[in-house]
């Protein structure tokens, strides 16, 4: 039993908080809730830290790029999109 606590607390259960923000903020984005951008954000910080704690540079850098990709959502939900003419 000690063991299995210990594998569910090793990351003081910011894995878990990866993973309820960010399947809350993809579901969040599915219903257009501006929100989900934000909890996505909220998930990478998470996840960002336990790369970090378990030194996987692939991941933080992805991590990184992702936040990126989410706050530029985030800023750019109001515009409309440009029209491409033929």
């Amino acid at each position: 039993m000690e063991e299995i606590i210990l594998t569910l607390t090793r990351f003081y259960g910011l894995d878990w908080l990866t993973m309820v923000f960010g399947l809350s903020g993809a579901y969040m984005l599915t219903t257009r809730n501006k929100l989900g951008f934000v909890f996505n954000i909220v998930a990478c910080i998470c996840a960002l830290a336990v790369a970090v704690l378990s030194g996987q540079v692939g991941f933080i850098v992805y991590n990184l790029v992702f936040m990126a990709v989410m706050l530029r959502g985030f800023l750019n939900w109001n515009r409309t999109p440009a029209l491409v003419s033929s």
